[in-house]
């Protein structure tokens, strides 16, 4: 069987046309900001966010007996099961809030993934916004007050809010940068 030799591709050749020099494809390097969409709000947005989530995630998971006895209608439901499936969700806050350390430096990586975190952190609260609604309405069953749940549904609603506003009013605020070649 005869093998083909074509030769190297040219840098200008027909097939690829002018090809750039070569950019590390290393997410965490540091880039250009793009100096018009900088990313500064949403930085400092999700800084605050990581600071409330790791505060809450701890509350949840070391006194989830002193964050169930205002809101529950019954005491006695505030069971050991309750209590360990109270310390997982704060588990889970963590394990969410690193989405979120992760996308706070200017790196391309981290550029390139806000949008996506602030998309999945959006899914998740219009998968729980219906949830606690509806519990709400329904009766007494699931033991918490409706007031409680009223309350973490409008919470929930202002971050949705929030995200979609940033995601379709000011996309520019999750940063740019730009490609450059140092020489």
């Amino acid at each position: 069987m005869a093998s083909y030799n074509t030769g190297p591709l040219e840098p200008n050749s027909p097939l690829l046309g002018p090809r750039a020099k070569y950019i590390s494809p290393s997410l965490r390097k540091p880039v250009k900001v793009d100096p018009a969409a900088s990313g500064v709000i949403i930085r400092y947005a999700i800084a605050i966010e990581v600071v409330l989530n790791v505060s809450i995630a701890i509350f949840v998971a070391v006194f989830p007996k002193a964050l169930f006895s205002p809101v529950v209608t019954d005491p006695s439901t505030i069971t050991t099961t309750t209590i360990s499936i109270c310390q997982w969700i704060g588990t889970i806050i963590v394990a969410f809030t690193i989405q979120l350390i992760l996308v706070l430096p200017n790196t391309r990586g981290a550029l390139e993934s806000r949008r996506l975190v602030y998309w999945t952190l959006l899914a998740g609260e219009c998968c729980l916004v219906p949830i606690f609604l509806s519990q709400s309405v329904s009766s007494t069953e699931g033991g918490f007050s409706r007031k409680f749940l009223e309350i973490t549904a409008s919470f929930f609603i202002a971050h949705m809010l929030w995200r979609l506003f940033c995601l379709f009013v000011k996309p520019h605020w999750f940063g740019r940068y730009q490609d450059y070649v140092e020489e």
